[in-house]
């Protein structure tokens, strides 16, 4: 959900909608805390579908995060 609302922010010129809308997830939801502990919580979870799909997002926020 945050790659997405980023890309949208990004590609929409800087619509503040989006922008809100992330902030609100990372700071109330704690979405950002989600992503990292993935792996690090359940390390032995050895389902490689969806390590490759939570890969997909979070290469697309680093991309949006990166790149201007």
């Amino acid at each position: 959900m945050l790659a997405f609302l980023k890309s949208a922010y990004r590609v929409s010129g800087g619509d503040k909608y989006y922008l809100d809308a992330l902030k609100y997830l990372v700071e109330e939801n704690g979405y950002d805390k989600n992503l990292i502990n993935l792996k690090i919580d359940t390390p032995d979870d050895n389902n490689y579908s969806d390590d490759e799909l939570s890969f997909l997002p979070f290469h697309l926020w680093t991309y949006t995060e990166n790149f201007p």
